[in-house]
């Protein structure tokens, strides 16, 4: 008789999300551990640290799989939401999925459904033409509405597009002087990023009455500040007679990642190691322009910042001069809230140090493109 195999067990979530925040606190435990044994310059102590290091890295990365969903768990809902507002509009349409097998973090799927259902169903109501309409201006009878997700980094790129009429800004602008948004002297003025803001402003609408289809409680308002809730960030791009395209970046999830923290005054900010070329003293330093370059074997190197350290970023010629070098940490990073992604668009994350302390997390790449243009 062959023996009875369980594979699967169901869990609940809320037993997820606390083995998830148990681990946290374990590696913050071990981080403050690091600091100490560090002090006492023991080599086997190191090693024994080393080796919780490793095997807590591997803990939180079972456990973070386990709070993943695919994002085709809510494309689905939105292809649905999709055919349903094409069938009642009398339009035809064909939904395409691209990237449904992408991992995100269950709450962050679950935040996102709603948008992305309203997405949908906005694209075919207000992007696509009716069938007549698509044929007059040499287009398919069908139009496409495409729901797109994709790794970018730490983030997920999702995004809705169709091949619709695009956005009719003088209309916007109209109806934005209707309801008292913009002052009528100032509307020719408007650039594209003031009609995205006065596309996500509470209860707009280039409709003037509510119908079956639109008006159901989401508005691109919301969607914004759901997408910026999750430390994320939302763009619009449309093309008269072309289309229209809905960009959503979201954090993956809270992410662990092996740093090197370093201090510039009293604020820490975070590099991922294997961005880190080298650490080496700020000396020989000289004046170009309005910055300062130091040469070195590699050849000159741009310094962002004043201090008696410089971190070589690799594959870069630039180097972030700080006051000091803290060591190397394990981290969980957390989004980043809204105003300061805004004011610090190379600030990705935020994690928790010792007691009270945080540090920023620095996307490499987008600090190069800040340091490099400064």
């Amino acid at each position: 008789m062959a023996a009875l195999r369980i594979t699967s067990i169901k869990v609940p979530t809320q037993r997820i999300d606390r083995l998830f925040s148990i681990v946290a606190e374990l590696i913050s435990v071990m981080n403050r551990v690091s600091a100490q044994i560090s002090q006492l310059r023991s080599s086997e102590a190191e090693a024994v640290v080393r080796e919780l290091s490793v095997t807590l890295t591997s803990l939180y990365h079972v456990v973070s799989r386990m709070r993943l969903l695919p994002i085709a768990v809510v494309f689905a809902k939105a292809r649905r939401a999709a055919m349903d507002a094409a069938r009642v509009l009398g339009k035809r349409v064909r939904v395409i999925i691209e990237g449904a097998d992408v991992l995100l973090d269950r709450k962050v799927v679950e935040m996102l459904t709603d948008p992305l259902i309203h997405l949908a169903r906005n694209a075919v109501d207000h992007g696509i033409e009716p069938p007549d309409e698509r044929v007059r201006l040499g287009k398919p009878a069908e139009g496409v509405v495409r729901l797109v997700a994709q790794r970018d980094g730490m983030y997920v790129r999702i995004a809705v597009e169709d091949d619709g009429r695009g956005i009719d800004v003088e209309k916007v602008k109209r109806r934005a002087v209707e309801l008292g948004l913009v002052d009528p002297s100032r509307a020719e003025r408007l650039t594209w990023s003031d009609i995205v803001d006065i596309l996500t402003t509470p209860g707009f609408t280039t409709r003037s009455k509510v119908t079956e289809i639109s008006g159901r409680g989401v508005g691109l308002d919301v969607v914004r500040n759901v997408v910026e809730m999750l430390g994320g960030k939302l763009e619009i791009a449309s093309e008269r007679g072309r289309g229209t395209s809905i960009r959503m970046y979201v954090p993956l999830s809270m992410m662990m990642v092996q740093a090197l923290i370093v201090r510039i005054g009293d604020v820490a900010l975070a590099l991922p190691l294997d961005a880190v070329e080298a650490i080496v003293s700020v000396k020989d330093t000289h004046s170009v322009g309005r910055g300062r370059v130091m040469v070195l074997r590699k050849g000159a190197v741009k310094l962002v910042g004043s201090g008696r350290y410089a971190v070589l970023l690799r594959d870069s010629r630039l180097g972030l001069a700080v006051d000091s070098v803290v060591g190397r940490y394990s981290l969980i990073l957390r989004p980043p809230p809204p105003v300061l992604r805004s004011r610090a668009p190379f600030i990705v994350g935020v994690a928790a140090l010792d007691g009270e302390d945080i540090a920023f997390f620095i996307d490499p790449h987008k600090f190069a493109m800040e340091g490099n243009g400064a």
